[in-house]
């Protein structure tokens, strides 16, 4: 049975769309995302003539295969994000504690410290004098580098992304979409917010239960193409 055309509410950003995103995949896992009975009709069905000869079986593979594809890279992005933000703010309290622990050790003359010290009789260099120089040195190094990437450089934010939900779900998409559309009509789509290809992007996405978007967004991001395949083909996934 089609699926009801609904309009989302705003996400809460990333972690929200990461949590959509392990859903789909619990799907994938679980059974074919266009798994349907036999007598119910997909709305992408209406479509097979123009992109696949009226072959209604090789444009579900062809859209389920897309999906699973996208699901995956999108797991990835979203998910390694995610960790990496983690990662860099533990790193950055890991460093301000060396700063904090290490302050009346950069403070000390390192001449004086090294007299607390006894070196083995056989051992003839560094002198512990020499090697509390590298240390301070080095210390002093890392705070400096610290207190630049913490006014310079910002941890991650998690946030939504401009065009409101799943922004990683739905850029990942189209592009999977317009490589489809160039495999089965040897062009680029026309660029607009609506027309065939948009209703097709539109339907798949209903049919597949991905997670609900602003009606028009599919529709924009079309709109935002380049124009030629070669250029398009350059852009980065």
């Amino acid at each position: 049975m089609a699926a009801k055309s609904t309009i989302a509410k705003p996400d809460r950003g990333q972690k929200e769309q990461l949590k959509q995103i392990r859903a789909l995949e619990r799907k994938v896992a679980a059974g074919k995302l266009l798994s349907v009975k036999s007598e119910d009709r997909l709305e992408i069905e209406g479509h097979a003539k123009r992109y696949t000869g009226g072959d209604v079986d090789l444009l579900r593979r062809e859209i389920e295969q897309i999906a699973e594809d996208v699901i995956a890279n999108a797991a990835f992005s979203l998910g390694a994000v995610a960790e990496a933000k983690d990662d860099a703010q533990r790193g950055l309290d890991a460093l301000e504690a060396i700063d904090l622990d290490s302050r009346w050790l950069r403070a000390r003359d390192p001449r004086k410290l090294s007299l607390g010290f006894y070196a083995s009789p056989e051992l003839l260099s560094p002198p512990p004098s020499g090697l509390l120089v590298r240390i301070i040195e080095c210390l002093n190094e890392i705070e400096e580098c610290r207190r630049f990437l913490r006014e310079h450089h910002k941890v991650r934010v998690m946030t939504a992304g401009v065009a409101g939900n799943n922004q990683v779900l739905l850029q990942l998409f189209v592009s999977k979409m317009v490589d489809f559309h160039l495999r089965q009509i040897g062009s680029l789509p026309p660029k607009g917010r609506t027309g065939p290809f948009v209703r097709l992007m539109e339907d798949a996405w209903r049919c597949l239960g991905f997670p609900n978007v602003p009606e028009t967004a599919l529709g924009n991001m079309v709109a935002k193409l380049p124009r030629s395949a070669q250029s398009f083909r350059r852009r980065p996934r």
